[in-house]
């Protein structure tokens, strides 16, 4: 018989309380549907201090829901680590950067060129703030995208000029790292 795995016990206790109550309230919007069994689940895993999977089993056949307990826990286990992507997004500026220029991508895409120039200054400003050159490459992409899509409107040749001379200091910056 296999040795139960004990990588999702591990992953539960290793998350702060922080990160739990985290996981908690975006679980509860799911508190009344029948796929929370993964949340009843994680509660289980949770208050025990060494990981007992029989002893899991039971108790989700007792209330019903251990039908199919690989996938519950496959299923556990991924609510967990999105839960942990959007808590961390938020505390990070590498994410938010991501962020906007995913934004941008899509304002581009619905014409909304107003907002994805302001957009696009936004991520620039923090690219620049602190020093996440990793990210201009893209920046300047969606730039030219974006000049492209309004068809060089209000644009000047100095503007394009200056807009070349950064991207090829930001090359140069990168090629450095």
């Amino acid at each position: 018989m296999k040795t139960p795995s004990t990588e999702l016990f591990k992953l539960i206790k290793s998350l702060t309380k922080t990160e739990k109550r985290y996981f908690t309230r975006r679980s509860e919007n799911y508190r009344n549907d029948k796929s929370n069994q993964y949340y009843q689940l994680f509660k289980l895993i949770d208050n025990q201090l060494i990981y007992d999977e029989d002893l899991a089993k039971k108790t989700l056949i007792d209330l019903g829901i251990a039908e199919h307990f690989t996938a519950l826990k496959f299923q556990l286990t991924e609510r967990i680590l999105e839960s942990l992507h959007l808590f961390h997004q938020k505390q990070s500026i590498a994410e938010i950067i991501k962020k906007e220029l995913g934004f941008v991508r899509i304002l581009i895409t619905k014409s909304q060129f107003s907002i994805a120039n302001k957009r696009i200054e936004k991520a620039g400003k923090l690219i620049s703030e602190y020093d996440l050159i990793e990210f201009l490459p893209e920046s300047f992409r969606l730039k030219r995208h974006l000049i492209n899509r309004q068809f060089y409107k209000n644009i000047t040749e100095k503007d394009l000029a200056e807009l070349h001379q950064q991207e090829k200091i930001a090359i140069e910056q990168l090629q450095n790292i």
